[in-house]
């Protein structure tokens, strides 16, 4: 470049600042707050916690259910509990009877039964203070009382 030209040609000269503290402090801590914060009030709420299809309402006379068509067709029995598909299904008036598994109890009709296994005492009507353990333990029991059957896998057949 010739000398007149650098004349007329302004340098400008730069400087770069030089900031301590250009962010005083990081937003993350509470980002970090925030957001657990957020997720726990989400799950907190009534949408949140619902199940499809919905519960049914406990049943009355302190009885407990779980599973489709447990305790069907109850009506004034009292202290029954039944866990599994079709347990305690036809038990309307009977008391104090525990189904546990598919069909366990499920022609029920006597008082104070416990049946524990897949159509355990499953065609009981009318017995009474029965004790069924095992697949199929006592399963055509219609009206004996006082009965215990405990089934071992080796006593099953095959």
């Amino acid at each position: 470049m010739p000398p007149s030209e650098r004349q007329n040609m302004r340098i400008m000269k730069t400087t770069t600042l030089q900031l301590k503290h250009s962010i005083n402090r990081s937003s993350c801590p509470l980002a970090l707050l925030l957001v657990p914060l957020a997720l726990a009030c989400f799950s907190f709420s009534p949408t949140a916690r619902a199940v499809t299809p919905a519960p049914a309402e406990c049943p009355p006379n302190f009885n407990a259910r779980t599973g489709c068509h447990a305790l069907y067709d109850l009506t004034t029995g009292v202290g029954n509990a039944a866990l599994g598909w079709h347990a305690l299904a036809e038990n309307s008036d009977a008391s104090f009877s525990t189904g546990i598994g598919a069909g366990a109890l499920s022609t029920n009709s006597g008082d104070s039964n416990t049946a524990v296994g897949a159509a355990a005492l499953f065609l009981n009507t009318t017995g009474t203070e029965n004790v069924a353990v095992g697949t199929d333990a006592l399963l055509f029991n219609d009206g004996g009382s006082f009965n215990q059957m405990t089934i071992q896998p080796s006593e099953m057949a095959l």
